[in-house]
C-alpha cells in the first residue's frame, strides 16, 4: 500500500511541464492556497499513471529496484502490494490492492488530510518521473 502510494503522481502527465521558475508544487496546488488537497491530487493522478511512471522499462512490471530510483521508504509497501507474491508488481495488482486516496494518504505524514510543501519531495519527485515517461518510449500507454 505504502508503495504505491508511494509510487504515484500520474494523471501529472497530463500538467505542462513548470515553466522556468516555476515548481510542481505550484501546479499541483491549483487554488493556490499552499496545500495541496485530495481533489486535486486526484484531478492530475490516476494509479494507472502512478504505476507507468514508475515503469521505466515499460514492460507492464515494476520491481523493487524501480521503486529504490525514489526512496527506500517506499519499500516498505512493496510487499503488501505484490499479492501473489512474485516480486513483480502489476497494474491489476496495484490496483486490487491499494486506491488513490491511500496513496495521497502516504504523502499527507502529519495525517491533517493535505500535503505542505514540506511533505511533497517525494510527490514531486514522482510527477517528474511521470513528466519524464510521458516523453520517453511509454508515452502512448502514459498519456492515452
Amino acid at each position: 500500500m505504502m508503495l504505491f502510494l508511494a509510487l504515484v503522481l500520474t494523471a501529472v502527465t497530463a500538467m505542462p511541464a513548470p515553466r522556468k521558475g516555476e515548481d510542481y508544487f505550484v501546479l499541483l496546488d491549483a487554488d493556490g492556497d499552499g496545500v495541496v488537497e485530495f481533489s486535486e491530487f486526484a484531478a492530475q493522478m490516476t494509479l494507472e499513471r502512478v504505476f507507468r511512471a514508475i515503469d521505466f522499462n515499460c514492460d507492464g512490471i515494476i520491481l523493487r529496484g524501480d521503486i529504490l530510483l525514489f526512496s527506500r521508504d517506499l519499500l516498505a509497501g512493496y510487499d503488501r502490494l505484490d499479492l501473489n507474491q512474485d516480486d513483480q508488481l502489476t497494474l491489476p495488482e496495484v490496483e486490487q490492492a491499494t486506491t488513490l486516496d491511500r496513496f495521497f494518504t502516504f504523502f499527507d505524514s502529519n495525517g491533517d488530510g493535505l500535503v505542505e510543501r514540506a511533505e511533497a519531495e517525494p510527490l514531486i519527485l514522482l510527477v517528474t518521473a511521470a513528466q519524464n515517461a510521458a516523453l520517453g518510449p511509454c508515452n502512448d500507454i502514459i498519456t492515452g
